[in-house]
């Protein structure tokens, strides 16, 4: 294998959190515990209200778990969790796969993106945060315009019901809940794993 092959491969294998069999067993159980929190938490219906008559607020706790766990464990697990938690929580409380399970991978991709940065140093300074906020706002952006055009040009839906009634309130849910919490739900992960490290090294 020529070096910049190597090269290549070790940083693909880097990205994807895949370098060790320590990591890919993390990146693997940890994927698969953040589809299955997911699914828990997907029919968690909090309070929310409306805006104007179309925007709704509101924190949808289950997709959450997709960038919390991508930034712990890395773009593999957090695709995983995006892909399988969805299609698992769509199979199992909704009996269908919408858009031939194109939406299904946009939170994939929500959970690939926002997975990509290493934080060898936690999750205490305001530097590592904002990034994991940034990542996350990509992933959602790449989200919702996948999301947007699998109802549109797989589903065949008419445009301006499903922008009214779908996707916007998906939308503005989505953005809420990943920008102000997902930053905060890092956090205190971050500093209980620390404190029980502490606690029982």
């Amino acid at each position: 294998m020529s070096g910049k092959k190597r090269n290549w491969r070790e940083m693909a294998l880097n990205l994807l959190r895949l370098q060790t069999r320590g990591e890919i067993l993390r990146t693997v159980l940890g994927g698969l515990f953040g589809a299955l929190f997911y699914v828990a938490l997907y029919q968690l219906d909090l309070p929310s209200f409306r805006l104007m008559g179309v925007i709704t607020v509101q924190l949808d706790p289950a997709i959450l778990a997709i960038p919390v766990i991508a930034a712990f464990l890395g773009p593999l697990a957090g695709l995983i969790a995006g892909l399988a938690g969805s299609t698992m929580a769509d199979a199992l409380f909704t009996q269908q796969v919408i858009a031939l399970g194109l939406i299904n991978v946009s939170f994939g991709l929500l959970g690939f993106i926002a997975g990509i940065p290493h934080y060898t140093k936690g999750f205490s300074s305001g530097r590592a945060l904002a990034k994991v906020v940034l990542f996350t706002m990509a992933g959602f952006i790449v989200m919702a315009l996948v999301y947007l055009g699998a109802l549109l040009f797989i589903s065949h839906q008419n445009m301006l019901p499903t922008l009214l009634y779908n996707f916007l309130p998906f939308f503005t849910v989505s953005l809420i809940t990943l920008f102000l919490v997902t930053p905060v739900a890092v956090r205190i992960i971050d500093a209980l794993a620390n404190y029980a490290w502490k606690k029982h090294p």
